[in-house]
């Protein structure tokens, strides 16, 4: 149903029925009730016509994350565009600039989330419909963001790792560089402190090869058998982390590990997991970028809490 059919049925003018939409609190409460009784059923769904949905890379959660917002934006009927900038910043800026400024033009973001400036927040920021995920803008602030609660996550960890008996635990976590991984650092700093009567370390890699984690824990050479348990913070981390342990010729059942990334393939391998769901992801983003639409000055900071699986 779009506007035009909108105002025909019931006999309010077109630009009344714009205004009213586009901004609720400025309009008649009969003509809001009127215009509600036809809208209802799909709420502000003939504003948005195109939906870009805009991510780092591809691995499991991102795989399911797409295919499921996709799912629920086709339903509606809306043109679904994605795109895969690869980690890459000018790749992402420069695709994200050339979109068309519109109302009817929902942007769904998942950005690199590092502390360097996004020039196109500043010219379409408020212009377009747009929902960020997952990492942190730290010069920016985001209207509709959804976030991980990643200190959560870690004392959560911690928490069950002390109930094992394990003091000296090693995090293998991202570069830094991307402000999840810095976020997770000072989290894992912090809950420590917390927790006097057990030490832990951190090393980086990159958490989009396997093979980063591997040379590191095995060129360095860093002794694995040192530690008691090990968090890793991502699928490719944790893959890297096991090859380590065969390497060094370590039975991985003396180590618990726990990943913050669920695959088949590592609760086969019986890894412990404490992740997010991309469903869950994909279903809030849906929700919000809606409410953006319907409601322009809509500000919200959602956190997704983790879920729990635990290997013995």
């Amino acid at each position: 149903m779009t506007i035009r059919e909108i105002a025909n049925i019931t006999n309010i003018p077109f630009s009344t029925v714009y205004r009213a939409l586009k901004n609720p609190s400025s309009a008649k409460p009969e003509v809001l009730k009127k215009i509600n009784e036809f809208t209802s059923s799909e709420p502000n769904i003939f504003t948005l016509k195109q939906v870009y949905i805009v991510i780092p890379y591809i691995n499991e959660f991102y795989t399911h994350f797409l295919l499921h917002l996709t799912t629920l934006l086709s339903k509606k009927g809306i043109i679904v565009n994605s795109f895969i900038y690869h980690e890459n910043k000018e790749l992402e800026n420069e695709f994200i600039m050339s979109l068309p400024l519109s109302s009817r033009i929902g942007l769904i973001w998942i950005p690199t989330g590092n502390k360097k400036d996004y020039p196109f927040l500043s010219r379409k920021k408020n212009k377009v419909p747009l929902v960020s995920l997952l990492r942190k803008i730290t010069n920016h602030s985001m209207d509709v963001q959804i976030l991980q609660d990643n200190k959560q996550a870690l004392d959560i960890s911690l928490k069950y790792l002390i109930s094992e008996g394990k003091k000296n635990i090693l995090m293998i976590n991202g570069y830094t560089t991307l402000t999840t991984a810095q976020l997770r650092n000072e989290y894992f700093t912090q809950l420590l402190e917390l927790y006097p009567h057990i030490t832990g370390m951190t090393i980086e890699a990159d958490y989009q090869d396997w093979k980063s984690s591997y040379r590191i824990l095995t060129e360095t050479p860093i002794d694995l058998s040192k530690y008691d348990a090990i968090i890793t913070t991502s699928e490719n981390l944790c893959y890297g982390t096991l090859k380590a342990l065969n390497t060094q010729q370590i039975n991985k059942d003396n180590i618990p590990i726990i990943c913050f990334d669920y695959t088949v393939g590592l609760e086969s391998l019986g890894v412990s997991m404490i992740y997010f769901s991309p469903e869950q992801f994909a279903e809030k983003a849906f929700e919000m970028l809606f409410e953006k639409v319907r409601n322009p000055s809509y500000r919200v900071q959602y956190i997704i809490a983790p879920i729990v699986l635990y290997n013995k």
